[in-house]
């Protein structure tokens, strides 16, 4: 759970090369509009007996505020030079990395909320304020809790392992979607490619001798208050092994260097050839990120008659595998319409499914409307060895009021039957109704 920073992940060289080719300096320093989405309410995960705060989509929300809105106030208000707003720009992304709202803060807060799901108090030591510590954590957690968490749901103790990328990689595919459909939030190009490559990287250093060697380090440095330590070390090795193990006893993780507590932390010493194999494959996989033209500011792959089309692709770990998703997208105004084509994999098959859904269609000049379904099959009960499986579906309805004011209340309804679907921490059936009020900001409108 842990994250290893810049220093250590990043393939320097592909990484500001992609910065070069995605973030060309402009001539003019004027803002581009953004819409910043303030979530107010999430239920039932804000209201007892849960009282998750924040929820997965909350924290979603409030890190792209964050990056949004600061970025915005640095072209409206900040030194009127291109680079020197370049550089104030490319600053504050990466100092963020260690601050509340950051994308490190949101990649913990999509580990804890699947914990406060379960009823598990946690703490983001992102409030620590260790400035550049190349490791970052939740803590607070006793190792009753992750035994029962393991016992009673373990297909949630997967899930705890590859949620905080999980939501990386859902805040950059929906900052995608508001780029190309509402011409909003066009900054973050720098963030989005160090989520992407960092979650790329993390993942294929997982089966290497520097992940254990971290582990081992992280271990050496812990004392014998469990509490203190984190909740899963290295995310990944972590992943594949409570996925390979459902109904393993979490205490068979042997005792803690300590002498006190249980060793939690999994290096590839504890993991069979054919994990190493899968989890390897997840790495190469994981390059399937990078077939995203809007990473590289081509956020229109063709355009013609009115008509704007784009793509990108996505893979995910998941609670039973892994998922290898093509994302389509349609705009012809008034119309904006997103497909997801999605192709779930556990052990020992595939399992398709599709989503579809149309987003802030107009109904008279008070309201918007913004239609969304998925139907998937799925591995049966999350599990990661079988061939059975079974059918899913999820719906929502999301309507925005006074579409082109400055303030947007907006509410939606939504449910779905048992499966894992991204940014949804339940993996049981729930049904979902979450408000709250975006403000979009003017600016200049790219073409």
């Amino acid at each position: 759970m842990f994250e290893i920073k810049a220093d250590h992940q990043f393939p320097i060289a592909l990484l500001f090369l992609l910065l070069f080719i995605s973030r060309p300096i402009t001539a003019q320093n004027s803002p581009d509009p953004v819409s910043l989405r303030f979530p107010l309410l999430d239920l039932p995960d804000n209201a007892p007996p849960r009282i998750v705060i924040p929820t997965m989509p909350q924290s979603r929300e409030l890190t792209n505020d964050w990056y949004q809105g600061a970025h915005y106030a640095i072209a409206k208000y900040g030194a009127g030079h291109p680079i020197t707003s370049e550089i104030a720009d490319y600053g504050f992304d990466l100092f963020s990395i260690w601050l509340p709202f950051g994308v490190s803060w949101m990649h913990e807060e999509w580990h804890r909320a699947v914990l406060s799901s379960s009823g598990i108090r946690s703490f983001n030591e992102i409030y620590a304020f260790r400035l550049f510590s190349p490791v970052i954590k939740v803590s607070g957690v006793a190792d009753n809790d992750l035994a029962a968490l393991k016992r009673d749901h373990p297909a949630d103790m997967v899930r705890l392992a590859e949620a905080g990328v999980e939501g990386e990689y859902a805040r950059v595919a929906a900052v995608e979607r508001d780029r190309f459909f509402f011409g909003v939030n066009n900054y973050d190009h720098l963030t989005d490619i160090l989520s992407i490559v960092n979650c790329i990287a993390y993942e294929g250093l997982s089966t290497t001798e520097f992940a254990d060697r971290t582990t081992r380090d992280l271990l050496r440095s812990e004392n014998t208050d469990e509490r203190t330590r984190d909740v899963l070390g290295w995310d990944f090795t972590s992943w594949i092994y409570d996925l390979s193990r459902p109904a393993e006893p979490y205490a068979a993780r042997g005792i803690h260097p300590s002498g006190a507590g249980v060793n939690r932390y999994i290096t590839t010493d504890d993991l069979a050839s054919d994990e190493i194999g899968f989890l390897k494959l997840q790495g190469w996989l994981s390059l399937l990120n990078l077939l995203d033209p809007a990473l590289y500011g081509m956020h229109e792959i063709a355009k013609r008659d009115g008509i704007a089309l784009g793509f990108s692709c996505r893979h995910l770990l998941t609670s039973f595998g892994y998922c290898a998703d093509l994302e389509l997208r349609m705009r012809k105004s008034p119309v904006n319409i997103f497909i997801a084509l999605h192709n779930y994999a556990n052990h020992d098959r595939y399992f398709p499914g599709v989503e579809a859904a149309l987003l802030q269609y107009p109904i008279g000049k008070f309201a918007a409307i913004s239609p969304r379904c998925a139907f998937w099959l799925q591995p049966e009960s999350n599990r990661f060895r079988t061939r059975q499986s079974a059918a899913g579906a999820l719906g929502e309805i999301e309507i925005t009021g006074f579409p082109q004011d400055l303030w947007q209340p907006y509410v939606s309804l939504s449910g779905k039957t048992a499966g894992w679907s991204i940014g949804e921490a339940q993996l049981g059936p729930a049904m979902m109704v979450r408000g709250g009020v975006a403000m979009r900001l003017p600016g200049r409108v790219r073409k």
